[in-house]
């Protein structure tokens, strides 16, 4: 997935795949907590309130 760091580096038992930083999930294809994507850069850090937004 987009997010991993390599195709080849998921665990071979669980398929859990090692994720860049902002990304999360078992294929590493969603968003981590205070990141957000617009549908073509990637999930991306948010600068925004945590409170507010």
């Amino acid at each position: 997935a987009e997010g991993s760091e390599a195709q080849d580096m998921c665990d071979t038992v669980t398929g859990q795949c090692a994720c860049l930083a902002g990304y999360t999930g078992h294929r590493c294809d969603e968003c981590a907590d205070a990141y957000f994507t617009n549908g073509t850069s990637g999930c991306q850090a948010c600068d925004c309130d945590s409170y507010g937004a």
